[in-house]
C-alpha cells in the first residue's frame, strides 16, 4: 500500500521587517496579501492531496480485502472441486474394481464350467465305448448262439437220419422214442445210441 507522502516542510512565514511593503516593493516583487493568498492556496492544495491520498488508501484497502475475498472462495471453490474430483477418482476405482472381480469371477465359473464338460465328455466317452463292447459282445453271443442251434440242428438231423437208416435195417417203420421198445433198443445197444 502507497504510504501518503510526506508533506513538504512549509516555508517560514516572513516577519513584517522582512515582507516588502507597498511603499517600497518595487517592480516584480510579491506583495502581501498575493504571499498570503499563494500561500493559503498552496496549503489547500496539500489539504486536497492529502484527502486524495486517505481516500485511495482506503479504496487500496477495501480493493485488499475484495482480492483477499476472492482468493479465500477461489481457494474453497478449488478445495471443494479437488474433494469432488477425489470422490468421482475414488467411486470409479471402486467400480473398476468391481467389474474386475465381476470377470473374474465369471472366468472362474467359465474354467468350472469347461472343465466339468470336458469330465462330462470324457465320462459319456467312457460310457459309449463299455456300451459298444456290450454291443459287441452281445453281437458275438448271439452269432455263437445261432451258429450252436444251427450245429445242435444239423447233429439232430444227423440223428434222425440215422435213426431212420437203423429202423429201415431193422424193418422198423417208424420208431416211437418214447415206447418201451425204443428204451430197450438203446439199452441194448449203447453205442448206436451214442452215435
Amino acid at each position: 500500500v502507497a504510504s501518503p507522502a510526506a508533506s513538504p516542510q512549509k516555508a517560514p512565514l516572513a516577519s513584517s521587517e522582512n515582507m516588502p511593503t507597498a511603499s517600497t516593493a518595487g517592480p516584480g516583487v510579491v506583495s502581501a496579501e498575493d504571499h498570503e493568498a499563494m500561500r493559503a492556496a498552496f496549503e489547500a492544495a496539500i489539504a486536497e492531496r492529502d484527502r486524495t491520498i486517505a481516500q485511495l488508501e482506503e479504496d487500496n484497502n477495501a480493493l485488499q480485502e475484495a482480492v483477499q475475498e476472492c482468493e479465500d472462495a477461489m481457494a474453497t471453490i478449488m478445495t471443494m472441486h479437488r474433494q469432488q474430483i477425489t470422490g468421482v477418482q475414488d467411486q470409479r476405482r471402486t467400480e473398476v474394481l468391481a467389474l474386475h472381480a465381476e470377470l473374474d469371477a465369471e472366468r472362474a465359473a467359465n474354467n468350472t464350467l469347461r472343465a466339468e464338460n470336458v469330465s462330462l465328455q470324457e465320462t459319456a466317452e467312457r460310457y459309449l465305448a463299455v456300451l459298444r463292447q456290450a454291443a459287441l459282445e452281445e453281437e458275438a453271443s448271439v452269432a455263437d448262439a445261432e451258429l450252436r442251434e444251427s450245429i445242435l440242428a444239423r447233429e439232430a438231423e444227423d440223428l434222425r437220419a440215422l435213426l431212420a437208416a437203423q429202423d429201415t435195417d431193422l424193418g422198423l417203420d417208424s420208431v416211437d422214442t418214447n415206447s418201451e421198445q425204443f428204451a430197450a433198443f438203446v439199452a441194448a445197444n449203447p453205442a448206436s445210441a451214442s452215435s
